[in-house]
């Protein structure tokens, strides 16, 4: 097992009885069910086969979470929807916000899965699509126009 890209060990099962058939549990046994998970789980990947180590490590670097800035939202007026989004998120700019705009969507975990520069001129719309592929979840879209910044949650 890996946590955070650092080998922290590793356990053969050892009950015997395990095969292709069973189902997959975690914080269970396949016998009698009553040792329910009690943690908590912010991403799992299942991989086919054993992953080497150097594997799991170049997996882990490669989608490293950057984290979130926790700034406060500096322009309330910036419209982004809908808060239920499937494959694609409107944002709306006041007439007064012009310029490069940057774009960029996180998961809850503070993986960017999502970024794209924009020229806007004031009072553009902006069509972000091509997000069906995200898993659903909290997703937290951090829009920059120059000095200024704007925070938005979302759920897919």
């Amino acid at each position: 097992m890996y946590i955070n890209g650092v080998f922290q060990g590793e356990v053969t099962d050892k009950t015997g009885d395990i095969s292709e058939s069973e189902m997959f549990v975690i914080g269970n046994c396949n016998v009698n069910f009553n040792t329910p998970f009690t943690g908590a789980i912010d991403e799992l990947q299942i991989y086919e086969g054993a992953m080497s180590a150097a594997k799991a490590k170049e997996r882990y670097e490669a989608n490293k979470p950057t984290g979130i800035s926790t700034e406060r939202t500096l322009r309330p007026d910036v419209n982004v929807y809908p808060l239920y989004f499937t494959d694609e998120i409107t944002i709306e700019f006041p007439v007064e916000v012009s310029g490069r705009a940057m774009v960029s969507m996180y998961s809850a975990a503070g993986t960017l899965v999502h970024q794209t520069a924009y020229m806007v001129d004031g009072g553009a719309t902006l069509y972000i699509s091509g997000l069906e592929g995200l898993p659903k979840g909290a997703y937290m879209v951090v829009v920059e126009v120059g000095t200024t910044k704007f925070v938005k949650k979302l759920l897919k």
